[in-house]
């Protein structure tokens, strides 16, 4: 709400384009919800969610597009990874809470600054649709690796901490 306020008092967008920014946030959080209560089955409702984001991948020209993209397929990936084999089970311990986003964040940083190295930074900043697609690929791998690999991490720990005990 404040992001959608503050684009607007300094000029950004007119209150018109906030507003239905907005609506179009909220009817998505509706949407899905309901569609997540209906549908038993996630591969049903990920491959929707996919079904509405590849027309813009044909008029979307801004690179936040393709980084959320990438992040929404990398999530869902990583989502149903841990479904089937992981069974991430968070922690109460605040030291590993901190210890495991402080090795998210470093995680994200290498990750990137790595999936950057092939290519010149000519070619990532411009805005080919060659480009714009690693971008996408770059933050789909992120986002599984961080959402389904990285947790597994975690479990064996776990599994260690079992086998000590």
């Amino acid at each position: 709400l404040l992001t959608g306020i503050s684009r607007s008092v300094v000029g950004a967008h007119y209150p018109t384009d906030v507003f239905a920014g907005w609506l179009c946030g909220l009817l998505s959080v509706v949407i899905v919800g309901e569609l997540d209560k209906r549908l038993s089955n996630n591969l049903i409702l990920y491959g929707i969610l996919l079904l509405t984001i590849i027309p813009g991948f044909f008029y979307c020209k801004t690179t936040d597009y393709f980084d959320t993209a990438g992040l929404l397929i990398g999530f869902m990936g990583g989502l149903l990874l841990d479904e089937h084999y992981v069974h991430f089970e968070n922690t109460r311990r605040p030291l590993y809470m901190v210890l495991r986003m402080v090795g998210g964040i470093a995680l994200f940083l290498v990750l990137n600054k790595l999936l950057k190295m092939p290519f010149s930074n000519e070619f990532l900043e411009s805005r080919t649709i060659a480009a714009m697609m690693v971008r996408c690929i770059r933050y789909a791998i992120i986002s599984f690796v961080e959402y389904g690999l990285y947790p597994m991490l975690f479990q064996l720990e776990k599994r260690f901490e079992k086998r000590k005990a």
